[in-house]
């Protein structure tokens, strides 16, 4: 489950991928501001694939360790957290 993919640019732009389609070129505070319509996508998507397969592997994007990123984070941790959390 990938459904969100940056493919970074330069040092500040990077092309965000959503469902395998190049939905924009973006910099880093454009795509923040885009983040919410993003979470609703990999929501939806997390919930139909459950509901198709029992087991799933989902890939995170470049290090969740990286502590300077967590307040704009969309597919480490918070993804972690929706699917292993209880509601």
């Amino acid at each position: 489950m990938n459904p969100v993919f940056l493919k970074p640019e330069s040092d500040r732009c990077s092309q965000v991928v959503v469902l395998g389609k190049v939905l924009a070129k973006q910099e880093a505070s454009t795509y923040r501001d885009s983040r919410s319509r993003l979470w609703s996508i990999l929501k939806e998507n997390y919930a139909r694939l459950s509901r198709q397969y029992e087991v799933m592997v989902i890939e995170g994007a470049s290090s969740a360790a990286e502590v300077n990123l967590r307040k704009w984070d969309l597919v480490n941790w918070p993804v972690v957290e929706f699917t292993v959390l209880p509601s």
